[in-house]
């Protein structure tokens, strides 16, 4: 049906002002993070993922919320 697309239904998402990193937690896919200059998503926490925050001071660390394991 999607014919190969991965959709995402984000809760919260965060970028610094760097843009180094973006990351968003979604519903029932986790926490998603991607660098910005790959452009490759990984999963870094599973569950439902919630707010996310990423420090302007360490952009490669990432704060967030998640319901469920």
């Amino acid at each position: 049906m999607s014919n190969g697309i991965d959709a995402f239904q984000y809760v919260g998402i965060d970028a610094p002002p760097s843009f180094a990193y973006i990351a968003g937690g979604t519903q029932d896919n986790g926490v998603q993070r991607t660098a910005t200059l790959t452009g490759n998503w990984d999963q870094t926490r599973g569950g439902d993922g919630g707010l996310t925050r990423i420090p302007t001071q360490v952009p490669n660390r990432v704060f967030s919320t998640f319901f469920g394991a």
